[in-house]
């Protein structure tokens, strides 16, 4: 006896399993929902066919076997092109718990008379919507010749396209500039392409330039990969790394085809190459005007020999000796491109602060209680996009007043021949006016706006 057709699938989880949320009333063999599973048959030397079933949690028959001598692999199932054996077989039941110990034997069942190519299928009948909920598990589906005394065992190709992306994830920088996701297909269908999205699913489509959904199309009886491209956008500013999920969906044509599930998702993340320049942002001047507190003000100073992006770049104040910052005082700067040796001003009040210097036009204003409405005792920190303490004015969880950080009715500007930020406060870095005195560190010289000793947005002049 030839063995046509030998599947042996009980290794886990290659066993078929017929479950109550397959849909009810399809030909399946259930390699996922919705997808069909036909073993073809040569009429002209298949004499028997058997194969071994196990149910579970049964509450009702569920499974029945057809085999059809017309339907055409391509097509559209049609019922009335099947013929209905099930009663000839044996099939496991009685299991209202779990799986029995065992498979059960179907016995053979005889082709007699039938002839050409054709299929066999197992169908589900069961389903939450009907009541039946029965589970089936199916295996050594057998095919066999009676002529032939030798039995050299077939086992025949799944006759279903699976589409799925050729990676599951990669990194790159965001300098890359573009990049290709890759999507496969196994046993594309001779004469129907595929079709398949491929859809963003997770948020930042702006670190790819806007991304939409792109559909790959596998011309019929092509294997080839196929690509969705994506552009990856620099955006010169130092951040967290970006990380973007894309999933197939929306599958269309083939031969049955299927998203193969573990590999239906696509994990890209774009690594952020972007660095602070040398020198870097830092805290160059703060004012606490002595006749005019609406004028206050905080200026920065790009000390390095490169352009800064300063968006997402922050400011904040830790108000006398709280050892937290004040949280309302929080303020990120806006997209801004600060050149090399320029400073950018922060102001409360737009009319004091133009009023006091009439000169100078600040460059963000935000409002009264922010971070450059200090009287003088407070404590100020920089931090970069990425969150980290850059530079730093006086000592937070340390009232400023009696300190080498009070600079209360008065002024404290960054010495000129300090290159550089510092995340630790160092008071010889910085020459400080106050309305009383600190040995070595605090001059007791109230400044007045006008008085012509501040000097925002130049620093160094």
């Amino acid at each position: 006896m030839a063995c046509i057709f030998s599947k042996g699938l009980y290794s886990f989880p290659s066993f078929i399993s017929l479950l109550s949320d397959t849909v009810p009333n399809t030909f399946l063999i259930l390699l996922s929902v919705g997808s069909s599973f036909l073993v073809p048959v040569d009429f002209d030397k298949a004499d028997t066919f058997a194969f071994k079933s196990k149910d579970a949690y049964n509450n009702g028959d569920v499974l029945t076997v057809l085999y059809s001598t017309t339907h055409s692999f391509d097509a559209t199932i049609d019922p009335a092109d099947w013929t209905d054996i099930t009663s000839n077989f044996d099939i496991s039941t009685g299991n209202n718990s779990g799986y029995g110990e065992e498979f059960i034997e179907s016995q053979e069942y005889e082709f007699n008379g039938l002839s050409g190519v054709g299929y066999v299928a197992f169908r589900y009948i069961g389903g939450a919507t009907l009541g039946i909920t029965t589970s089936m598990q199916i295996d050594d589906i057998r095919i066999a010749d009676a002529d032939d005394n030798t039995c050299e065992v077939v086992t025949a190709a799944p006759q279903f396209s699976e589409v799925s992306f050729v990676n599951a994830s990669t990194q790159k920088s965001e300098s890359s500039v573009t990049y290709s996701l890759e999507v496969e297909i196994n046993r594309s269908d001779a004469n129907v392409d595929t079709t398949v999205d491929v859809v963003l699913t997770s948020d930042n489509a702006d670190a790819i330039g806007g991304y939409t959904t792109q559909t790959v199309v596998f011309p019929a009886g092509s294997d080839t990969v196929q690509t969705a491209s994506i552009t990856i956008t620099n955006n010169d500013v130092v951040n967290d790394n970006v990380v973007l999920t894309f999933e197939l969906q929306n599958l269309v044509g083939g031969a049955n085809a299927v998203i193969v599930a573990d590999a239906k998702d696509f994990t890209l993340t774009i690594s952020d190459d972007d660095t602070v320049a040398t020198g870097s942002l830092m805290i160059s001047e703060i004012a606490d005007p002595n006749d005019d507190a609406g004028a206050r003000f905080i200026e920065l100073y790009n000390s390095s020999d490169e352009d800064i992006e300063l968006e997402g770049w922050s400011l904040r104040r830790y108000t006398n000796d709280k050892a937290e910052f004040t949280s309302s005082s929080v303020v990120t700067l806006e997209a801004f491109t600060l050149a090399a040796g320029s400073t950018y001003v922060l102001s409360e009040n737009q009319s004091a602060f133009e009023a006091a210097y009439t000169s100078v036009v600040a460059d963000m204003y935000i409002g009264s209680g922010g971070v450059s409405g200090s009287n003088g005792d407070d404590n100020i920190e920089l931090l970069n996009p990425a969150g980290e303490v850059i530079d730093v004015f006086g000592v937070p969880g340390e009232d400023g007043s009696g300190t080498c950080h009070e600079f209360e009715d008065g002024r404290a500007v960054r010495n000129s021949d300090v290159a550089g930020p510092s995340p630790v406060f160092d008071p010889s870095q910085w020459t400080i006016k106050a309305d009383s005195s600190v040995s070595d560190c605090v001059e007791n010289s109230p400044v007045n706006t006008t008085d012509g000793i501040f000097t925002p947005g130049s620093h160094n002049e």
